[in-house]
């Protein structure tokens, strides 16, 4: 697969936008920090989990990737939004579209941690727990991939990783949000 193009725009962290239910108008990344630190401050001593999640959907001509940010307050409700992007339909292997989503999750999860991390723990007494989740598990065509896609994310270090069936944020947020043009 040679990138180039549109596909250039997957990975051009500066031009993300969120959207989510409320907010259609599209977020940056200062925007989405600055709502999940308001979800916390609304109940500080609460216990919270902060996950990064992406999934594709492949249609005739083109591809839609969805990554999602979800902020849980742990039995309290949850915050998500999500950033979404459609390319044109290129031939990809399994392996490269579970990369190519990998990735994705991986820059979000990375501009997280490099810019925001601490100020979300000032935030929360309880602190949280930070997770990666990816659209592969231990059934089906991506038990093969497992070790590639969790050796990849234990860069970020400060992570948990999530795999199917646990791994809601990109098999239910991202997901449901790929098939909703």
């Amino acid at each position: 697969m040679i990138l180039g193009g549109p596909l250039d725009l997957l990975y051009d962290t500066e031009s993300f936008r969120f959207f989510n239910n409320t907010d259609r108008s599209g977020m940056t990344f200062d925007q989405v920090y600055g709502k999940i630190v308001d979800f916390i401050r609304k109940d500080t001593r609460n216990e919270y989990v902060l996950g990064v999640g992406s999934d594709s959907h492949e249609y005739k001509d083109y591809i839609c990737f969805v990554t999602a940010v979800h902020i849980h307050r742990v039995g309290k409700g949850a915050w998500y939004c999500i950033r979404k992007h459609i390319i044109p339909r290129v031939k990809m292997s399994l392996f490269e579209k579970i990369s190519m989503e990998s990735h994705l999750t991986y820059l979000t999860a990375e501009k997280i941690i490099k810019d925001e991390l601490e100020e979300f723990l000032d935030v929360s007494e309880r602190g949280f727990k930070f997770e990666v989740h990816l659209d592969i598990g231990e059934r089906g065509k991506t038990k093969a991939l497992i070790p590639a896609m969790t050796g990849y994310m234990k860069n970020l270090g400060l992570v948990d990783i999530i795999i199917k069936p646990n791994a809601y944020v990109a098999s239910t947020c991202a997901d449901r949000n790929t098939k909703v043009l």
